[in-house]
């Protein structure tokens, strides 16, 4: 679709007008002054001729021909040099050859005048740029054009560069300085009284100054082990990792063996189905890729790229010493290898998309048969589990709530495992949220010190956090009652994977009057809900809803549950029109960048645009651009109200993809759209002699804009892969990672500016989370500052869509594509071979594994496939097949469509090979069940519902809020505490000496 919108408006472009008072007709120039009409074999004095006497005497003046100075045309005036050719804008008086027109000297130059001693002075530049004059030596002067806005640029860069380096040396003097006051107080001064902490004044004054030196030393040492705690903590919830770990027992190799036995193997790596299949999906684009690397050698070896054929004659400005028969056998070299290559890139279109599309179809089959493999060898808590919607949000109690559905579910007695009611925290205010999220740390890191993952003497005393959890009982209780509600949303978690299946098979809801009549028996133990709801007047058929939503208990945020229908409308909305600002936000710098620092270059033919410095500094500015609003893209959506995970993730690749399809697609456009580009290669009729010595004429300059489009592209889209993927890489995995350990380290222990007040830590403290102590960091604290990011999946599947739509953007060009197809192979395997094997020592655990990422993926691939049979058509239009402009648009639009439908529809037939009509149990020896699923997997219903955790630890038998009995496991069964679970971190809820990975099901 991107290269039909690009061939839609540059149909019919490269063709000028000639002076149409003078004959088209070209002449020979051999240099000596001397013209020969073409159509001699043999150059004879009767055969040669002026411009003056072929014309006769209208117009005496012989331009050079654009790209090849052997062909002239003949115009009347001076003024008409510049039009047929930009580069030749003047005549010289003094030269051999008085009525050649000729170049200025000066590049960009377009209008300038020769000295009666043929001295050129250049009168004016180009549009966009800017004449500048220097004196020279002798008295005088160098000119020179450049780009009117190339000092501002430049100025600007400086101006940046030297913020940059002023900031860079502040850190290093500040940190410098830091350390020599703590060096002459060690020094010089004696053991000073510890300042209370209540003492305003005190805390006024650094660190250094209120403390001895000696505590300093050891409240920094403190500072420098929390720091490395919480890292170490966090690398041990990375997917290497916990395989190192998961095998970890007698082993005499030495460390470094072991990492790296642990680096190339994979058996004991714990991916689960969402990242199985994108290793596979990776695996499936190097052989993509491979593919169109042998599509375009193919090309390249039978169809001869007709610029490659190119002459190596003198200059436009000299003389041409080869014949005519000469230059005519190689102008129809180039035509003819031209049109070799437009054939072949035809007939390899045609071959190339149905075996992408048999690859691709293979390719899904084979992940669906893994995704059936792995459901049928995996149980998981969705597959026990039923949501429970339209429930009344004053039922806030799970036993009251079991025994409703108990008692409703009688064919169930005593099948149901537990519920799980999930609570608005959404509607909260922003003072009783931040209260929750204190009040889950706290339970955390009490967890940590009673199970002996923290060392006493770096966290919180217990005696404080004893007394502060006192405290938070009392607050949560109120909070509970006065504020928090039901989301109306609830899960139903069975024993057997049967009673599921039976369930949906049998009911679809449950009357809400069994859910009221159960409220007002117990009118008298919650009054404050019967206040809350009293306007709530719902009909007595309304029904509680049974729907199996293949939800997984960390697959969701639970402190975003329940939106309003104006919320969620509102949400609709606002992603698009958010989208369609930022899109509308690149085109204009980006334009704004073409217009000014490109185009100038393009239109007047003037070389060394790309090597220009401030060109160079202003497009990796555009490129930043870019990668911010990616980043912005992936804030707007998380923060858009999905409860679901995996939403988000298939709502940022989706908007991703789509923005950075449209930006590219875009840079892309801005290279093709040039002043020289020819797009129909058959030359005209002889009939319209007018527009064959037009077409004539044009040809070499043409040849050589697209050869140059063709590489410029290639340089385009190398950058773009690479500073896309480098950028994204390190921008959202590595570098929030080492920036919080960098900064983490120069407030609590270098002390960076020597004081808590200074702009330095204050503004480093404004990027990490909230630490409670200006002077000390809690282990937890620096866990949370650390915490690895997880895989994002929708960025690596955003990379597998747009790269290689980005080299198939080359097929449309008649350039070499070799080298960023081999380019783009050898980039797949350096990208699966990092990803598979590095990265995941960094990499944290997804918060949610799922298969449906993958599924939004292999839609939008048809795109891309889509492009090369598009291709082919708009090869018919380039070598005449169809020559009318409006059709060629039609056929392109109809072969994406078409073939989009057809890979869509192949897509459909393999998904209903694999779907099941009906909730059926997966194929097994034997039901687990629900609670040695739990045990496995570490996760339940219950450890990561944050409110449940509060209420289990404060309140569980608080009258209208009752949590189950001792008789429904809501924990697995090996954690040493009840606590609040995180991904990649369940051996924190075990004792530390009692092993470090559940034992295997």
């Amino acid at each position: 679709m991107m290269m039909m919108m690009i061939a839609w408006l540059v149909l019919g472009m490269g063709r000028s007008v000639s002076a149409v008072s003078c004959p088209a007709e070209l002449l020979r120039h051999d240099g000596e002054g001397h013209y020969f009409q073409l159509g001699s074999i043999r150059p004879t004095p009767e055969n040669a001729t002026t411009c003056s006497e072929f014309t006769g005497g209208r117009c005496p003046l012989a331009v050079p021909s654009p790209g090849f100075g052997c062909l002239v045309s003949c115009v009347a005036s001076e003024a008409d040099c510049g039009r047929l050719n930009p580069q030749t804008p003047a005549v010289n008086p003094v030269a051999k050859d008085r009525h050649l027109c000729t170049s200025c000297g000066v590049s960009a130059c377009q209008s300038c005048e020769f000295s009666a001693q043929g001295q050129a002075t250049c009168k004016a530049c180009f549009s966009g740029f800017l004449l500048l004059e220097k004196p020279a030596g002798g008295g005088g002067v160098t000119q020179e054009c450049v780009l009117w806005d190339q000092g501002v640029v430049s100025l600007t860069a400086r101006v940046l560069y030297g913020i940059l380096g002023l900031v860079v040396a502040f850190v290093l003097l500040g940190t410098l300085f830091g350390a020599l006051i703590e060096g002459w107080t060690s020094w010089h001064e004696q053991d000073a009284p510890i300042s209370e902490v209540g003492d305003s004044q005190a805390l006024s004054v650094p660190l250094i100054r209120q403390r001895s030196s000696a505590l300093v030393k050891q409240v920094r040492e403190q500072n420098k082990s929390a720091i490395q705690h919480g890292l170490s903590f966090n690398l041990d919830a990375s997917i290497k990792v916990a395989a190192m770990r998961a095998v970890a027992g007698p082993d005499s190799s030495s460390f470094l063996r072991r990492v790296w036995r642990t680096t190339i193997s994979s058996e004991q790596d714990n991916l689960g189905v969402g990242l199985a299949l994108f290793y596979n999906t990776q695996l499936f684009l190097i052989n993509f890729c491979f593919l169109i690397l042998m599509a375009s050698v193919a090309i390249q070896m039978y169809g001869a790229q007709g610029s490659n054929t190119l002459f190596s004659g003198d200059d436009e400005h000299g003389g041409c010493s080869m014949s005519e028969a000469r230059i005519e056998e190689m102008q129809a070299s180039i035509v003819a290898g031209q049109m070799r290559y437009a054939v072949m890139s035809q007939y390899v279109c045609l071959v190339l998309w149905p075996a992408s599309v048999l690859l691709s179809w293979a390719f899904h089959r084979y992940q669906k048969q893994s995704v059936r493999k792995y459901d049928d060898e995996h149980q998981t808590a969705e597959d026990y589990t039923v949501m429970l919607t339209d429930l009344p949000k004053d039922m806030m109690s799970e036993r009251r709530l079991k025994e409703v559905l108990e008692k409703e579910l009688v064919c169930l007695q005593g099948e149901i495992h537990g519920v799980n009611i999930c609570y608005d925290m959404k509607h909260l205010s922003p003072e009783s949220q931040e209260k929750l999220e204190s009040m889950l740390e706290r339970i955390v890191e009490w967890d940590d010190l009673r199970n002996e993952w923290c060392p006493c003497h770096l966290g919180t005393p217990e005696d404080e956090l004893a007394a502060s959890m006192e405290e938070d009982a009392r607050m949560f209780e109120e909070l509970l009652q006065n504020e928090l509600r039901g989301s109306g949303r609830a899960y139903v978690v069975f024993k057997m994977q049967r009673s599921l299946v039976k369930v949906l098979k049998e009911r679809r809801g449950i009357l809400q009057s069994a859910f009221k009549v159960q409220k007002d028996e117990n009118k008298e133990a919650s009054p404050m809900k019967s206040a809350l709801h009293s306007g709530s007047t719902s009909d007595i058929f309304d029904v509680v809803k049974l729907v199996h939503t293949n939800d997984s208990p960390e697959g969701l945020l639970y402190n975003r549950m329940w939106m309003t229908p104006q919320e969620e409308a509102a949400r609709r909305h606002e992603i698009p029109c958010r989208l369609f600002l930022y899109v509308a936000a690149y085109v204009i710098v980006a334009q704004l960048f073409y217009s000014s620092m490109i185009l100038p270059y393009q239109d007047n033919f003037v070389e060394g645009g790309e090597d220009a410095a401030a060109v160079k500094i202003v497009g990796k500015v555009v490129l930043l651009f870019n990668v911010a609003i990616q980043t912005a893209v992936m804030i707007e959506v998380a923060d858009s109200g999905f409860v679901r995970v995996i939403r988000i993730d298939q709502w940022t690749f989706i908007w991703n993809t789509v923005l950075l399809l449209l930006t590219i697609g875009y840079a892309i456009f801005q290279q093709c759209w040039r002043a020289g580009m020819r797009f129909v290669l058959v030359a005209p009729e002889l009939a319209d002699e007018q527009a064959w010595w037009e077409w004539r004429r044009l040809t070499f300059q043409s040849v050589q804009t697209e050869s140059m489009v063709g590489a410029n592209l290639a340089g385009v889209l190398t950058e773009q892969i690479l500073m896309l993927y480098i950028l994204g890489e390190v921008g959202n995995v590595l570098a929030p990672v080492l920036f919080n350990w960098a900064a983490l380290r120069a407030i609590f222990v270098i002390n960076i500016g020597g004081s808590h007040d200074c702009l330095a830590q204050r503004t480093l403290r404004s990027m990490l989370p909230k630490c409670k102590s200006p002077h000390a960091v809690a282990p937890r604290e620096a866990e949370r500052a650390q915490i690895l990011v997880p895989f994002l999946l929708w960025m690596e599947y955003s990379y597998v869509v747009v790269f290689p739509s980005m080299a198939l953007c080359t097929f449309y060009i008649a350039s070499d594509n070799l080298n960023i197809c081999a380019w783009l192979f050898g980039f797949s395997l350096i990208f699966y071979i990092w990803q598979r094997y590095l990265m995941l020592w960094l990499y944290g655990k997804t918060s949610y594994d799922s298969d449906d990422t993958y599924r939004v993926f292999i839609v939008m691939w048809g795109t891309v496939l889509s492009q090369i049979p598009t291709a082919a058509a708009w090869w018919s239009y380039r070598v005449g097949e169809i020559t009318e402009a409006p059709f060629a648009l039609i056929l392109m639009a109809m072969t994406f469509s078409l073939t989009l439908l057809i890979y869509e529809a192949g897509l459909l037939f393999i998904d209903s090979c694999f779907r099941e009509d009906d909730i059926e149990m997966d194929d097994m020896d034997e039901d687990p069940g629900y609670v040695a699923v739990m045990d496995r997997n570490g996760a339940s219903w219950w450890n990561v519902n944050p409110i449940y955790v509060l209420k289990q630890r404060y309140c569980p038998d608080l009258p209208g809020f009752e949590l189950h009995g001792r008789d429904v496991q809501c924990w697995p069964s090996y954690v040493a505490s009840k606590g609040f679970f995180e991904i990649g971190k369940e051996f924190r809820h075990r004792a530390k000496d009692f092993g470090t990975e559940p034992k295997s099901v």
